[in-house]
């Protein structure tokens, strides 16, 4: 009985002290941004969650948090305005390969005047592709800040 008593004690000063109990965040960081026990510090995700922070009472409250996709606003206008950014990207790369495909397909036709057609109708519909998404984001950008008045659809953001 002891024996247990004197480890809880040992165990209570030693969870008390700093050592033992060091907080760390998703990054593996100390709130000071440094290595955080056997973890190494990630200073890109540290430098994400830790961009326009606020502390509050005794805790921070954070608007933004570090994903596979990089650093994410967690309000919802901010998110949109990522979103779209992200979206018109990948549209955009989308159509680029598509393009790359038809001129492949127009260079490899040899005198195919079939295979010479599906490449020009290729090339056409991805251009065709990002004008739609040029004008999609237009659109968007009248109706929601000129019209609506939503955030996150700023123009100079």
């Amino acid at each position: 009985m002891k024996q247990i008593l004197v480890f809880l004690l040992v165990l209570l000063v030693l969870s008390s002290s700093q050592a033992w109990a060091q907080v760390c965040d998703m990054c593996g960081c100390t709130p000071e941004g440094r290595d955080c026990g056997g973890l190494r510090c990630n200073q890109e995700c540290f430098q994400c969650i830790t961009k326009d922070r606020k502390k509050v009472n005794d805790h921070y409250e954070y608007f933004y948090t570090w994903t596979v996709l990089g650093c994410l606003p967690r309000e919802p206008a901010g998110f949109v305005t990522w979103f779209l950014r992200f979206a018109t990207g990948v549209g955009g790369g989308i159509a680029f390969l598509f393009m790359a495909l038809g001129a492949f397909k127009v260079l490899t036709s040899g005198g195919d005047a079939l295979q010479l057609a599906r490449g020009k109708q290729t090339i056409t519909k991805a251009i065709l592709g990002i004008l739609v998404i040029v004008f999609a984001v237009i659109i968007l950008r009248i109706i929601g800040y000129d019209i609506l008045k939503l955030p996150g659809f700023e123009v100079g953001e």
